[in-house]
């Protein structure tokens, strides 16, 4: 069932129905959605410890809320307004970013596994202390400015980015994946010279 141009509690979504232009208010958190598409649709800026299972978020704005140790299982963001969110020690499984402005964007303490970010600027953002199990992946991302202090970057796969003032412990790069043209970038954020 499609549902156009409502005003609803989130509690209330039923699985397997698309919600298009709608506006979810404040409701009792946590709440599971599942097996749902939002397009274009707006919510309440609390979205604490909630689930989100198989769920598809299409051109939908997300900007400074608080996603606080939200668990995504199986989620799409596509286009989404994700400036400010907050997803601190939130839990991501094959959790798939596109096209995302996540600009200010906080992933601290967060969980990432089997995640791709694509086409996402990610300017000033912070992944501060993130666990990655699996490959992570940022195809043609902006990672400017980005706060990865405490992240260990094994299995981490920024060669097609634009990689600027990343903010880490060397130690920490071990088994980062770069391209050969990101690499006086990355020797230029340890302070050494290239000399021609």
């Amino acid at each position: 069932m499609i549902h156009t141009d409502e005003q609803m509690d989130l509690g209330n979504v039923e699985p397997l129905d698309e919600y298009v232009h709608c506006t979810f208010t404040e409701t009792d958190l946590p709440v599971h959605v599942s097996d749902v598409r939002f397009e274009r649709c707006s919510f309440a800026s609390d979205q604490v410890r909630s689930d989100f299972v198989n769920v598809v978020f299409v051109h939908c704005d997300f900007a400074n809320t608080d996603f606080t140790q939200v668990r995504f299982g199986g989620v799409s963001f596509t286009d989404c307004r994700l400036l400010g969110a907050d997803f601190s020690d939130a839990k991501f499984v094959q959790t798939r970013f596109t096209d995302c402005q996540a600009q200010m964007a906080i992933f601290a303490q967060a969980s990432l596994r089997k995640c791709y970010f694509q086409k996402c600027d990610l300017t000033d953002s912070s992944f501060q202390n993130v666990t990655t199990r699996t490959k992570t992946q940022f195809d043609d991302c902006q990672l400017v400015n980005v706060d990865l202090q405490d992240t260990l970057l094994k299995n981490w796969d920024v060669r097609t980015s634009t990689i600027q003032n990343l903010q880490f412990d060397p130690d920490d790069a071990y088994g980062l994946t770069i391209a050969g043209w990101q690499a006086a970038e990355l020797i230029g954020m340890f302070g050494i010279k290239v000399a021609e």
